[in-house]
């Protein structure tokens, strides 16, 4: 109980200097790729959910976390955010899914849309991630989901029809911004 306290009191403190709004919308798909909907669409999957309650406290817990620039070196922050996780050294901490609370280490972040073929459950929500980033990546450390999690799961399932047309749309749409997944075609397939 100690450390649950000693990391609530420092929550608080944090949270002084946060903003309380939180970013409804995210940001479009960089011009590289291309302006039309289907391409927008398939790289950065709609998610019209709006945030709840408890997804908006969620991400103003986490910013309270996060620490803010406050000198010109970036060093200050990595130790800070270092001196964070050693509180916490067995576990990693939690983190919003879209399938409720997990730690860290059990969570994937969205990439270029690869979570639309089966990882909904332990995906951050991608606002979620757009409004913690610094969260997620320094103080979480939450892998991003990469093109070999996607020929893992892909095996372990029959797609259907309307899955499949996706990911033959979305495929030659992703390798046009990220060149290195061509040459995991052939284990796609």
């Amino acid at each position: 109980t100690g450390i649950k306290s000693s990391l609530f009191s420092f929550a608080t403190f944090m949270a002084r200097n946060v903003k309380n709004t939180v970013t409804e919308a995210i940001k479009a798909v960089p011009e590289i790729v291309g302006v039309d909907d289907e391409t927008t669409e398939l790289l950065n999957p709609i998610d019209d959910r709006p945030l709840c309650m408890e997804e908006r406290d969620a991400i103003l817990l986490m910013k309270a976390y996060c620490p803010r620039m406050s000198t010109p070196d970036s060093l200050v922050g990595q130790c800070l955010a270092k001196g964070f996780a050693r509180c916490l050294p067995s576990s990693s901490p939690p983190v919003l899914t879209a399938g409720g609370v997990v730690r860290g280490t059990d969570a994937v972040l969205p990439n270029h849309g690869m979570e639309a073929f089966g990882f909904s459950n332990n995906v951050v929500r991608r606002i979620v991630l757009e409004n913690a980033r610094e969260y997620h990546s320094l103080i979480a450390n939450v892998p991003t989901l990469t093109i070999d999690d996607l020929i893992r799961a892909l095996k372990d399932q029959v797609l259907e029809e309307e899955m499949l047309v996706r990911l033959l749309k979305w495929w030659p749409k992703v390798c046009r911004v990220e060149r290195s997944m061509e040459r995991r075609g052939l284990l796609l397939k």
